[in-house]
């Protein structure tokens, strides 16, 4: 697409302290989730045992979530709302609404994916499409006026991972 790393807001010099500070948002998260765990259950030991955390766990929270939310992030805030920004000659709010739409269209495979394999009837498929797509598209809409302002992928970023680790894509696994 002709863009630099610097043009999509990852800025060389501050490349490594945006990894750093993510991946600290990440573990803070965890810890935090950990913490309310340890109040509801009311055991402090199965809360904080970790032995059955293994390579291949801390591998694939990775690879499913730190790298999909940068790929997402840099590719609908950081390519797709200055295309839309070009397109729409300049005027935010309508490049906004543009990116959060297509981020939520993004979503659309995720629920019919499960109808195609069996796990969900067409009625939840319909309304998991509907659920999906709407959020996906509300949040995107902040995320891209975050990313406007301070020219920066760091606050989607940051808002990203955190909504991944709390709405169980991480979860399911601690």
């Amino acid at each position: 697409m002709g863009k630099t790393l610097a043009d999509i807001g990852i800025k060389k010099e501050y490349f490594f302290y945006n990894i750093l500070f993510s991946l600290g948002f990440v573990i803070l998260s965890i810890v935090s989730m950990r913490l309310m765990y340890t109040f509801i259950v009311g055991d402090f030991a199965a809360a904080w045992d970790f032995s059955e955390v293994t390579v291949m766990f801390l591998y694939f929270t990775f690879v499913t979530n730190i790298v999909n939310v940068m790929m997402e992030e840099s590719l609908f805030r950081g390519i797709f709302l200055r295309i839309s920004l070009d397109v729409t000659r300049k005027h935010f709010w309508k490049a906004n609404l543009l990116q959060a739409f297509f981020f939520g269209l993004w979503h659309f495979p995720t629920p019919l994916k499960g109808y195609v394999s069996g796990e969900l009837a067409f009625s939840e498929a319909i309304l998991y499409i509907i659920v999906l797509c709407s959020l996906t598209f509300a949040v995107a809409l902040p995320w891209g006026y975050y990313y406007f302002k301070t020219s920066s992928l760091l606050p989607p970023l940051i808002l990203a991972l955190t909504l991944e680790c709390y709405t169980g894509n991480f979860t399911s696994t601690l």
